[in-house]
This record gives structure tokens, C-alpha cells and sequence, in this order.
């Protein structure tokens, strides 16, 4: 943890105009388990160079940890049998997975 607290404290002083910056206060962010930082370094990142993938995988990785499991779990199946589009259709509702 100390690793990457000091980690933090180093990028921060470095040049804020380089992706590559903002994604790695982004990973030190995440083993910290600030996701909420993280997916904000993440999307800066991605936004100073929206063709880096290395960000753009780390922002998946973060909406996933963001996730709750039921979602996870709703959408298993239809991941599973895409032909089920009635089910995709409202899984991609808002809300969608948690209605009854």
C-alpha cells in the first residue's frame, strides 16, 4: 500500500499531459481500491489519447469492479445464448437487470 501511495505522489508531479501518467495513477489508484479515482485517471488517460488501449482496458476493468454481482449474474445467460434478445434488449435498459 505504501508502494503505491508513493507511486501516487510521484505521478502526480510528473507531467499531467501524458497518458501514460494519468493510466498509471490510475493502476495505483485501483490496487488501492479508490475505483472511483481510478476510473477518473483512467478517463483522463483515455481522453488525452482515446486511442490508447491500455486505458481504455483499464476503464473496462473498473466498470466491472464497479459492477454489482447481480448484474453480473443477469447478464450471464444472455451472454451465454445471444438469441435471446428480449432478455439483451432490457438488460440494456437502465435498470434493466434489477427490475422485477
Amino acid at each position: 500500500r505504501k508502494m503505491y501511495r508513493e507511486a501516487i505522489e510521484m505521478y502526480r508531479q510528473a507531467p499531467q499531459s501524458s497518458a501514460a501518467v494519468h493510466n498509471k495513477l490510475g493502476i495505483a489508484f485501483h490496487q488501492l481500491t479508490d475505483l472511483r479515482q481510478a476510473k477518473k485517471q483512467y478517463e483522463r488517460a483515455a481522453k488525452l489519447n482515446p486511442k490508447y488501449a491500455e486505458a481504455l482496458n483499464s476503464i473496462g476493468t473498473v466498470y466491472y469492479a464497479l459492477t454489482p454481482p447481480g448484474y453480473r449474474q443477469a447478464v450471464a445467460p444472455v451472454q451465454q445464448r445471444p438469441e435471446r434478445r428480449h432478455a439483451s434488449f432490457r438488460l440494456q435498459q437502465p435498470g434493466g437487470a434489477i427490475r422485477g
